[in-house]
Formats: structure tokens, sequence, C-alpha cells
């Protein structure tokens, strides 16, 4: 168990530190990194350019702190798109999968528990089918509670 708590504070050291500054409030890249601490929650607006599979953004989140992590997307803007968000989260208390799927106007949650020593984060979402063209917008978050 420590063995894997170091692996997972390394792990979310090195994404921070090479990737530092990449965080922003709009992102329209492929990748994006970020991190989130106790008491913080992390909204992306995401405007996704492209059609699903290859237009739909990754996130890769390193977490410091233990407690309950919430990964949530809200799409607002248009009725009857399917949404999805799907990954993984990893702490010292094992390896969970992030499965949610639904249809927008309204938000996608998951909430996982975080042991001590911080996790990682992977998640991959997006608008999977749409009437009308891209671009489309939603948010993503990530929100770290003790």
């Amino acid at each position: 168990m420590l063995n894997t708590i170091k692996i997972n504070f390394a792990v979310a050291a090195i994404m921070l530190l090479a990737l530092l500054g990449t965080a922003e409030a709009q992102t329209t890249k492929l990748f994006n990194a970020t991190a989130v601490i106790p008491g913080q929650t992390q909204t992306i607006d995401v405007t996704q350019t492209g059609v699903f599979p290859l237009g739909c953004q990754h996130f890769f989140v390193g977490v410091f702190g233990r407690g309950m992590l919430g990964v949530s997307l809200l799409k607002n803007d248009r009725a009857g798109d399917p949404v999805f968000m799907t990954g993984i989260v990893s702490s010292s208390l094992g390896v969970r999968a992030i499965t949610r799927a639904g249809v927008s106007k309204g938000m996608l949650s998951q909430i996982f528990e975080i042991g001590e020593g911080g996790g990682f984060v992977w998640v991959w979402s997006g608008v999977a089918l749409s009437a009308a063209a891209a671009p489309y917008d939603y948010q993503i978050r990530f929100s770290l509670a003790q």
C-alpha cells in the first residue's frame, strides 16, 4: 500500500511539474492537464471542435490530498445531445472506473473516495452525437472535499 501511495504521488508530481500552467478556464485542446487540492473545484469550459470519437477531450488530473472526489460533466446549451464521460480514478484505495452516459440538458456526475497520498484521474468526455454541427460546448468539473 505504501508503494502505491508513493507511485501515485510521483506520477501526480511529475504531471504537475511537466504541465504546470496548462490548465485554463476554456479549452479546445485534445489533451488537458490540471491538479486539484482539498476544498478546490476545477471548472473547465470545453469547446469540442470535432465529432466523436476524435474530437472528444482527454483530462489528466493530479489529486493532491485525500477526500471525496466529484467528477461531473454539465451540458445545458441544447437538449437531446448524447454525452458521456469514461476513464479511471486511481488512489491508494484502488482503481475505479468512471462510467457515465446520458442526454443533455443536465449533468453527469460520479463520486470517488481518494485515499492517503492523493491519486490520479484520466477522463475522456464529450458529445457523442448531435443534430447540430460542431462545435459543442460543455463544462467538466473536478471537486475534492475532505
